[in-house]
């Protein structure tokens, strides 16, 4: 049974680990699956587990892995794979189907800001590159399963406090 406003309470976590708590979770499109992470160790954010959850007539709580802790874990439009920021600013994704390890997108220094396409198979980010004569936004897209690195598709003068952003696109 999906997620929506007929629906009762349900327990969807497994058991936390000790001094462990739920920190970011996501709901897929139609509210038949669940993504969450479980962190370790009371306030100390660096580890994580990340169990899938798929609602129907039974609860199916899944382990997909254990992680640095992440931000914003995002299941893709059609409910198959993952997307999560770790805390040092790099992409992965992680299928939620099959046993299968987190796969890297891009590391480090990706802003925190990233979208998964409607089909689900290509991953938008920002990234900052910093330089001799200012930092500039890179805007960039990989597909979601890491089978080709990520393509720079623009870029961006960093804006200063306040400031705007200007495109130098072709260059």
């Amino acid at each position: 049974a999906p997620i929506d406003a007929r629906s009762g309470p349900l327990e969807l976590s497994a058991s936390l680990p000790s001094r462990g708590h739920l920190g970011w979770f996501d709901i897929a499109p139609g509210g038949t699956r669940v993504l969450y992470q479980a962190h370790h160790g009371g306030n100390d954010y660096r580890v994580a587990d990340l169990w899938a959850v798929t609602l129907g007539k039974d609860v199916k709580r899944r382990k997909l892995a254990q992680i640095e802790a992440s931000l914003r874990p995002e299941i893709s439009p059609d409910g198959s794979g993952a997307v999560y920021l770790d805390r040092h600013g790099s992409l992965f994704s992680i299928t939620l189907d099959s046993a299968s390890s987190p796969v890297a997108l891009e590391r480090g220094d990706v802003s925190g800001e990233f979208q998964v396409s409607p089909a689900g198979r290509v991953l938008f980010f920002k990234k900052l590159r910093r330089g001799g004569t200012g930092d500039e936004l890179g805007m960039f897209s990989v597909p979601i399963d890491g089978s080709s690195p990520a393509l720079e598709l623009e870029v961006f003068q960093a804006p200063e406090p306040g400031g705007t952003q200007s495109t130098s696109a072709g260059s």
